[in-house]
């Protein structure tokens, strides 16, 4: 199965994006991955946020990779969801052909743009 991640962080911006692309690549098949965009937060906060999307392969169900791979990521990252610094965000925006609404978001958008082949 082909999948798209968009992957940020606000805080230790390379490191954090180093240290989730290599847990990432020890757990799927990595196929592309975009530049870094520096983002303003679309909610509105002041910090920065750097943003890339991911093609991945894998033989899990969405609700698998959601679940034990992804989610461990950030978990193993130091994810604090109650915390305004993110570490690492890591999300599904396209699996199987079928996309999320987040695809619509210029952070999620413009580097995804970059990855996806084009129709």
């Amino acid at each position: 199965m082909i999948a798209y991640l968009s992957i940020g962080t606000n805080t230790n911006h390379r490191a954090n994006i180093e240290a989730a692309l290599n847990l990432l690549r020890q757990q799927v098949t990595v196929t592309a991955v975009s530049d870094i965009h520096e983002f303003a937060d679309h909610r509105g906060g002041a910090l920065v946020y750097w943003n890339l999307a991911v093609a991945i392969e894998t033989d899990l169900t969405q609700e698998a990779l959601k679940r034990d791979v992804l989610r461990q990521i950030e978990r193993t990252l130091g994810r604090d969801r109650s915390s305004e610094l993110v570490t690492i965000d890591l999300d599904i925006v396209m699996f199987d052909g079928k996309s999320t609404p987040d695809i619509e978001l210029d952070h999620v958008a413009i580097p995804l743009a970059e990855i996806m082949p084009s129709s």
